[in-house]
């Protein structure tokens, strides 16, 4: 069969054989390339993996912050820290330290101490993005905001496997509370 004799023939199967082939690539990339990315993710993540719960220790550190805001752009906000100045698991600190020397800027390292972001305070209240109104109780809170280097609080974060996402009040515990 010549191609060029039955141009008017053969142009439905190249016009066919063509659409196979584009299909296949979206299909890779549509579901096949993403799953190869999120587990790339979550292996370089290691020890967020895994749901877990993870004991600390320390006190409020309460610190005015840019924040973003959707509609308006950057607004001023208070964010919630707990210096963590102990804690159960050395993995869990190494963890946070590696993610703030990769440029992760949800928690920061201040005088050799983790700050770990707990979300923002707004009317007074402890708010994180996504995260529900069982994030935190109002006892926790109200014990977290009246922590001081003298009198720190025992609380214990828990997390799930999730990758990251933008957020206002960022916190990357999906549960807090006192121990």
């Amino acid at each position: 069969m010549n191609l060029l004799k039955d141009l008017r023939t053969n142009w439905k199967y190249i016009f066919i054989l063509t659409l196979f082939i584009v299909i296949g690539i979206l299909s890779y990339y549509y579901w096949y390339l993403p799953k190869q990315v999120e587990e790339k993710i979550l292996e370089e993540y290691g020890l967020w993996q895994r749901n877990f719960n993870e004991l600390v220790a320390g006190y409020v550190v309460l610190q005015k912050v840019k924040g973003l805001s959707e509609l308006f752009g950057y607004i001023d906000q208070t964010n919630v820290y707990l210096e963590i100045i102990d804690y159960m698991d050395e993995e869990f600190i190494k963890s946070l330290e590696k993610k703030i020397e990769e440029g992760n800027t949800i928690n920061i390292k201040s005088d050799g101490n983790i700050l770990f972001n707990l979300g923002c305070l707004e009317n007074n209240k402890i708010i994180a993005d996504s995260r529900g109104p069982d994030y935190m109780n109002k006892e926790t809170q109200e014990t977290i905001l009246k922590s001081t280097k003298e009198n720190p609080v025992s609380i214990v974060l828990y997390f799930e496997q999730e990758l990251g996402k933008g957020c206002k009040c960022c916190s990357f515990a999906k549960k807090v509370w006192l121990y």
